[in-house]
């Protein structure tokens, strides 16, 4: 027994209904753009296994086999193992998959440790892979995929997820394809952690950007950031870090704009969101170095034209402290002062954050930031030459909370986009989506899951969340840029 359902695909397709039918085919023809979430499939363990929906309602398939119809939300499991086959009737490629899990260590229910992974042409299998499991939570609850790309081109596809000793509940399912999933954005590149690479290494990174601008415009990468291009080498002397700048410069052409961040001094400090932007020597410290490194930079080359990035950061959470604020507001007037009169006209860049998820703040929280956020833009607008800061691109902080039991989620970013595009009316407010994941609260980085990368942009092009710079080139060419042909 056949079903089979078409669905015609622009953003994304949505299954609505499941048939399941033990010993039966069930597919869905599509044409794979920025994911499918697959909600049509066939169970391969034999029996049937049990289910269950999100409020733990138990549903039983009657004795003759007839197919249930579960509904959004409905969760399916197995004990050990619970394999799915999933239908496309054509050859489609498919680098990464998602699937929503259930945690609940009280009824010993875990999530799969690993994933046996069949791709199937004709019915047959042509290539196959065991694949351990990275998971994201957000909220409360669990995302889990493959980290690395699986390269394949397949007709049908079975999944076995695996965890042989407890229960596994698995929800929604989706598939992506890295080139489909690609939204345009540009990107950052710390020149002070770059000693550990190589200059082929950070060639390779700047020739895929030069060969994607010219042969695939949605993954092309618009504008770069430098960061940290002087060292500071004692009794506040500065160096430029000229042996990057000279290799990196010969690639300038492959972007539109280049913004210049400067110090990078805020690394050098403690505690540089509180104690250390209260301290009026440290503001004052950053503002000297920025304009030493500022002269440096426009002696040495003369024949670009830069742009400015702030890279002294903020969490914008913090503002609602008027003391705090007013720290940021003093430092980045003067900055923004100075660097407007050594070069008239030229767009300032800021990239801060907010470490708190927008779900946790209460309606008053929510006024009370806005009225901070507010003020400080306006008054920073009003105070300094040619407009106050251009370019906004807020970190997500989807990679620095990745650790926490409740971190920023995608709707957290949407809101805070929202939030600040009520606010002020910057020439563009982006989204700074980083490619990192931290583990620990230990600052301890990995590359992010790619799964969650393509994740992401796949929510932020479907909610019309605009990206901006990237932390960062290094990341970005692991998780992504390798990948595009």
């Amino acid at each position: 027994m056949v079903f089979s359902l078409s669905v015609s695909v622009y953003r994304q397709i949505k299954i609505i209904f499941i048939f399941v039918v033990l010993r039966s085919e069930v597919g869905v023809d599509f044409t794979l753009h920025d994911h499918l979430i697959v909600k049509d499939y066939r169970f391969m363990t034999e029996p049937m296994p049990p289910y269950v929906d999100y409020h733990h309602k138990k549903l039983t398939n009657d004795l003759f086999g007839n197919p249930l119809s579960l509904q959004e939300g409905d969760w399916v499991g197995r004990f050990g193992s619970l394999d799915i086959l999933f239908n496309f009737h054509k050859q489609t490629p498919l680098d990464f998959f998602s699937a929503n899990i259930m945690d609940d260590p009280g009824a010993h229910v875990r999530p799969p440790l690993f994933v046996r992974v069949n791709c199937l042409i004709k019915n047959k299998i042509v290539d196959t892979r065991e694949i351990p499991l990275t998971p994201r939570r957000e909220g409360g609850s669990f995302e889990i995929g493959n980290k690395d790309p699986l390269r394949m081109q397949c007709e049908s596809i079975s999944l076995d997820f695996q965890n042989p000793d407890f229960w596994i509940f698995i929800g929604e399912v989706r598939f992506y394809n890295i080139q489909q999933s690609l939204v345009p954005k540009s990107l950052f590149l710390q020149l002070g952690y770059l000693n550990g690479y190589s200059d082929q290494e950070i060639t390779s990174w700047f020739e895929k950007v030069c060969k994607i601008r010219k042969n695939f415009e949605k993954g092309r990468i618009y504008n770069l950031t430098l960061t940290d291009i002087a060292e500071v080498t004692g009794d506040d002397r500065l160096s430029l870090r000229e042996d990057k700048l000279n290799l990196i410069s010969k690639y300038f052409y492959c972007f539109d704009k280049i913004f210049i961040g400067l110090v990078g001094l805020q690394s050098l400090i403690s505690d540089p969101f509180y104690s250390g932007i209260l301290d009026r020597k440290i503001r004052m410290r950053n503002i000297h170095l920025t304009d030493l490194s500022m002269d440096l930079l426009l002696k040495k080359y003369p024949q670009f034209d830069f742009q400015f990035y702030l890279d002294y950061e903020a969490n914008l959470n913090d503002f609602t402290n008027v003391e705090l604020m007013g720290a940021h507001l003093e430092m980045n007037t003067e900055l923004i002062n100075h660097m407007q009169k050594r070069k008239p006209g030229v767009t300032i860049f800021w990239s801060p954050t907010f470490q708190t998820p927008f779900s946790q703040l209460s309606q008053a929280e929510i006024e009370n930031l806005r009225f901070h956020l507010q003020y400080f833009f306006n008054t920073l607008n009003k105070n300094t030459l040619n407009g106050g800061i251009h370019w906004l691109a807020f970190q997500d902080c989807i990679g620095q909370s990745y650790w926490r039991s409740i971190p920023i989620s995608y709707s957290d970013v949407h809101n805070y986009f929202h939030l600040l595009n009520s606010i002020f009316k910057f020439q563009k407010l982006e989204i700074n989506m980083e490619y990192f994941a931290q583990i620990s609260p230990h600052f301890d980085f990995i590359s992010m899951p790619g799964f969650e990368i393509a994740s992401r942009q796949s929510f932020y092009k479907a909610n019309f969340l605009p990206l901006g710079m990237a932390w960062e080139m290094r990341w970005w060419f692991e998780n992504e840029g390798q990948w595009i042909p």
